[in-house]
């Protein structure tokens, strides 16, 4: 069984009123069978908490058994996803549909595993997560993506860095991380302007609110996207092979990616749905 909750909320009572716009959390809660991962390769566009393969079609993100977990998070659900395109080589992605989105800024956060720093991308790295505007096809224009590459002073560990458009503005965080540690990442994409990334490393805190300096801020400012219509998970030869990736969420506020409801506002938050429950069996 596939389940995929899309939550499209009003926010009354629950986070301010100004954050009105959907928000889509999958904690991968779909059946371990390898290939194909989350949806088949499509040449039409997708529906709103949906995946597609977009790529070569030939190797792409898996699920695999087992989940990732985070000090101070959630408790995970599910299963993960694997980036993976060691046989044969090559790019290929999952894309989730998430709505469209055209003013301010959206947020994404996730929990990563990196279980080697090994990678081929050289000091500029590779993108592995980030938004997307394509809706239809295999091609994809990357927005906010997040970058890894092999640390130059200690080649066990990695950088992470972030971009606005394609590679445009990348900048990396100036701390190298371990390999085999989950890692709480948030990223973020505001329509003509910078680009933020956070990393927290365990046992650190993820603070409620969006902190004033971040781990890795783009250089310039978005200049050419006009919408962002879906998220993408990417495996390729220059990232380190089996990226490890689990709890995703999505929304137009920090607090949409970050902050753990209580009990009580899980009910608000139920009242307010308008969103959908879909169910796919493979």
């Amino acid at each position: 069984m596939k389940k995929l909750v899309i939550m499209v909320a009003v926010l009354c009572g629950f986070v301010p009123a100004a954050s009105a716009t959907p928000i889509v959390y999958d904690g991968f809660d779909y059946d371990a069978t390898g290939n194909p991962v989350l949806g088949t390769p499509s040449t039409a566009a997708g529906a709103t908490g949906t995946w597609t393969s977009q790529g070569n079609g030939t190797v792409e993100p898996r699920i695999v058994s087992g989940s990732l977990s985070y000090p101070g998070r959630a408790p995970s659900v599910g299963n993960s996803v694997k980036l993976d395109n060691t046989t044969p080589t090559g790019a290929d992605a999952s894309r989730l549909y998430t709505g469209s989105v055209t003013s301010g800024t959206v947020y994404y956060s996730y929990i990563v595993n990196f279980p080697s720093a090994t990678a081929t991308g050289g000091t500029g790295g590779s993108f592995f997560a980030g938004f997307d505007n394509v809706t239809t096809g295999a091609s994809y224009s990357t927005l906010g993506a997040t970058f890894v590459r092999q640390d130059a002073s200690d080649t066990s560990k990695v950088d992470l860095g972030i971009s606005t458009s394609a590679s445009a503005n990348k900048v990396f965080g100036t701390t190298a991380y371990n390999t085999n540690t989950p890692l709480f990442v948030v990223g973020s994409f505001t329509f003509g302007g910078a680009s933020n990334l956070d990393v927290f490393a365990s046992p650190d805190a993820v603070p409620a609110t969006e902190p004033g300096t971040h781990t890795a801020t783009t250089s310039g400012s978005d200049t050419t996207a006009t919408s962002i219509t879906n998220f993408y998970l990417r495996g390729n030869a220059g990232e380190p092979q089996g990226i490890n990736i689990d709890e995703l969420r999505i929304g137009t506020t920090w607090a949409d990616v970050t902050v753990v409801p209580e009990p009580g506002s899980l009910t608000l938050l139920g009242m307010g749905v308008v969103g959908v429950l879909a169910r796919r069996r493979r």
